[in-house]
C-alpha cells in the first residue's frame, strides 16, 4: 500500500511537467568553495516556470548539496526569481536549508547557459553563484 501511495503521489508531482533541458554546473559556495553537479529542469504548471532538481558535490568542503528550486517566469524577460530547498549531507549529518536567489539565462533553442546567484538559509548560511550549461 506504501509503494502504491508513493507512486501515486509522485505522478501527481510529475504528471503536469514536461522534460525542459538537462544542466552540468560549477558552484563558488561563499568564494572559496567550488562544486561540480548537474540538474535536471522540468516545465512547472505556472507559465514559462520551470522546477529544477539537481545535486551538487562540494570539493574542499567535501559535502554533497540536493537542491529543488522554483523558477518563476517574469513576462518577456530572462531574469527569474528562485526559492526552494536543499539536503546537505557531509555522510555523517544533514541540513536542511532554505534557497533565495534569481537567475539569468543565455541562449536559444536546446542549448543554452545559465547564471544564478543564491543565498542558502539554515546551519550552513553562504552564498552560492552557479554556472551551467543546457542541454
Amino acid at each position: 500500500m506504501r509503494k502504491t501511495a508513493i507512486v501515486i503521489a509522485a505522478l501527481l508531482v510529475l504528471a503536469p511537467t514536461a522534460h525542459a533541458g538537462v544542466a552540468a554546473l560549477a558552484t563558488l559556495a561563499d568564494f572559496d568553495d567550488l562544486g561540480l553537479g548537474a540538474r535536471w529542469n522540468l516545465l512547472f504548471p505556472i507559465e514559462g516556470s520551470s522546477l529544477a532538481l539537481g545535486g551538487t558535490y562540494f570539493l574542499d568542503g567535501e559535502y554533497l548539496a540536493v537542491d529543488g528550486d522554483l523558477h518563476l517566469s517574469l513576462r518577456n524577460s530572462r531574469i527569474y526569481p528562485l526559492a526552494g530547498l536543499q539536503v546537505a549531507t557531509d555522510f555523517d549529518n544533514s541540513d536542511l536549508n532554505l534557497n533565495l536567489g534569481a537567475g539569468i539565462g543565455f541562449g536559444a533553442g536546446k542549448l543554452g547557459a545559465f547564471l544564478e546567484g543564491k543565498f542558502v538559509i539554515g546551519d550552513r548560511d553562504y552564498f552560492a553563484a552557479t554556472f551551467g550549461l543546457q542541454f
